[in-house]
């Protein structure tokens, strides 16, 4: 063997030794979770509070989401009656006792599966294969909120490891059946409600 070719081999089996065992970092499980929720609905009635809303299929790189578990719904009340009037912001929102009051399943990402399952068993594409609109739709009611309450809602999603999406903006309730006074924020408006629900 000519040293040239000697040293030719030893440099590309030093290129291969180097190149072995690496491996791309780690992602963070937080940036697998959930986006937030969109489409948030805020209802009245004489007993409760009708909350809908529609989940999200993209993770926060706003890829297609690998797992997904559900949603947290939570509530924190105040008993301070004048903060009705005050502009509701993230300032109180954030800082309030949030406490969950049910979690709402979400079985999005096996019913996708089963759905690119089907597909491949067809002999068709399974790429595009989306979860149907209406698996997507959730709501939750809460029965418990009492007359004259001041409360604020958020919605979280979460996935393996309970691993917390995106929060939802806050919804604030001012519970007086169906009298109640809605605000759903945005980032960048709020929307005022004045709603009946029907039975």
């Amino acid at each position: 063997m000519n040293k040239n070719l000697f040293f030719s081999v030893l440099c590309l089996s030093s290129i291969m030794v180097s190149s072995c065992g690496k491996y791309a970092p780690p992602i963070p499980p937080e940036v697998l979770a959930p986006k937030a929720v969109y489409d948030i609905e805020a209802m009245a009635y004489e007993r409760g509070v009708v909350l809908k809303w529609k989940g999200n299929t993209n993770d926060k790189r706003s890829k297609e989401l690998k797992t997904m578990n559900g949603y947290y719904v939570e509530r924190a009340c105040l008993q301070d009656d004048d903060l009705l009037n005050a502009s509701i912001d993230s300032n109180v929102s954030t800082k309030l006792d949030y406490k969950v009051l049910s979690i709402v399943n979400d079985n999005q990402v096996s019913i996708r599966e089963k759905l690119r399952e089907d597909a491949k068993n067809r002999g068709e594409s399974s790429r595009r294969v989306k979860v149907p609109s209406e698996k997507l739709k959730f709501n939750y009611v809460d029965s418990t909120i009492k007359y004259n309450d001041l409360c604020y809602y958020k919605i979280t999603p979460f996935n393996q490891g309970n691993v917390r999406g995106d929060e939802s903006s806050p919804i604030k309730v001012k519970f007086k059946g169906q009298d109640s006074f809605i605000i759903i924020t945005s980032k960048n408006s709020s929307k005022h409600q004045k709603v009946t629900f029907d039975n």
